[in-house]
């Protein structure tokens, strides 16, 4: 997570959602794990070019800004988790300036989702795939969605879909 937060000297740390309050997020770089379930992470995407839509009733997707009615990154939540066989997620490095600090946020759709792309950021060859699309400065922000297959719950590998780099 180092490589995709940037060399702060400082080290870096992991938030859920509950018990974290503003000023312990301003206190250092910081990943927020999980979407739709963590506060902070729907808070932080707001302004950024994907961010999580859908309602309870039917499914919840990640929607593009630029393309606001394309749900193709969708879940489905009629399906029971058991028969889910594709999961999406967001992973993004942002300098925020609410926080004054990097974050990095790790959030899928469902729960596999999250956990592929936790995954995908611990692997330093899918890790040398995002720094490739996203260029020689890995100091810029940047967000990209990325899908997973799921096979009884477990999500496989995932793959990027999407990156969005601010200059």
């Amino acid at each position: 997570l180092e490589s995709v937060v940037g060399h702060q000297n400082r080290p870096v740390r992991v938030r859920l959602n509950l018990g974290t309050n503003l000023n312990e997020l301003r206190e250092g770089p910081t990943v927020f794990l999980g979407g739709l379930d963590n506060q902070w992470t729907l808070k932080l995407i707001e302004p950024l070019r994907y961010q999580f839509g859908g309602s309870d009733v039917d499914s919840f997707y990640i929607r593009d800004s630029k393309d606001p009615g394309n749900r193709q990154w969708s879940l489905h939540l009629q399906d029971k988790m058991a028969t889910v066989n594709r999961d999406y997620a967001i992973i993004a490095r942002i300098h925020s300036q609410v926080l004054g600090q990097v974050i990095v946020i790790v959030a899928g759709i469902g729960m596999s989702g999250t956990a592929a792309a936790g995954e995908f950021l611990s692997n330093p060859n899918q890790v040398a795939e995002l720094e490739r699309r996203i260029g020689s400065d890995s100091d810029r922000d940047f967000e990209a969605v990325l899908t997973t297959d799921v096979d009884n719950g477990i999500a496989g590998p995932a793959r990027i879909v999407a990156v969005d780099v601010r200059q």
